[in-house]
């Protein structure tokens, strides 16, 4: 009796993990899926003239608010050789899909400036509206007035990249990323979709 409870007891046991793993994989499967679909509408919208936003490409550290001069790059955190390899990578994946771009602002920071330049080269242009405000938090309201008035006013067949820093676009979208991820928005500021590079 008592190893027919015993058996019982593990059968469920069994069959109750067997359940919640084929739950988990359903989910994470699922997700996948709608990830990929998401990231074909985002490109597709980008073909249409969308709007890419997205943070400089991975660095090495963290600023010194006390060291730091807009016009030096050595006193600024620069991109990694991961951070240019994955510049050169969404240069690669806008030609791969055939997304014409229109324009590239970025900020005036060296590592924004740099992941521009490796990715578009010969289309960038610096522009303060994308500056991070972290070192001067009292801007914020207006770096992020300023971006959706760029954002707002895009009216092209031909894509419009935005290279900025992740506290600007959480500030503008309420979206976190992570360096090498991109949102993509229609110009009312909603966003579409996410691309990872």
């Amino acid at each position: 009796m008592r190893e027919n409870l015993l058996a019982d007891s593990f059968l469920r046991k069994t069959l109750l993990f067997s359940i919640v793993l084929f739950l988990f994989c359903c989910a994470y499967l699922n997700s996948i899926y709608f990830s990929h679909i998401k990231e074909q509408v985002a490109w597709r919208v980008l073909s249409e003239g969308g709007i890419l936003m997205m943070s400089h490409t991975h660095i090495n550290g963290a600023d010194n608010p006390y060291r730091f001069r807009m016009s030096d790059c050595s006193t600024q955190v620069n991109l990694s050789e991961t951070g240019r390899a994955q510049a050169r990578k969404v240069g690669q994946r806008f030609r791969k899909k055939g997304v014409d771009v229109g324009i590239v602002l970025h900020s005036r920071w060296c590592r924004a400036r740099e992941t521009a330049t490796i990715a578009f080269p010969g289309m960038t242009f610096a522009d303060s509206s994308f500056d991070s405000f972290i070192l001067r938090p009292e801007h914020k309201s207006f770096y992020i007035r300023q971006a959706k008035k760029i954002i707002s006013n895009w009216k092209s067949s031909n894509a419009l990249v935005l290279m900025t820093h992740p506290e600007n676009i959480f500030g503008v979208t309420g979206f976190n990323l992570i360096p090498g991820e991109a949102l993509v928005l229609k110009n009312n500021t909603e966003v579409v979709g996410k691309i990872k590079f």
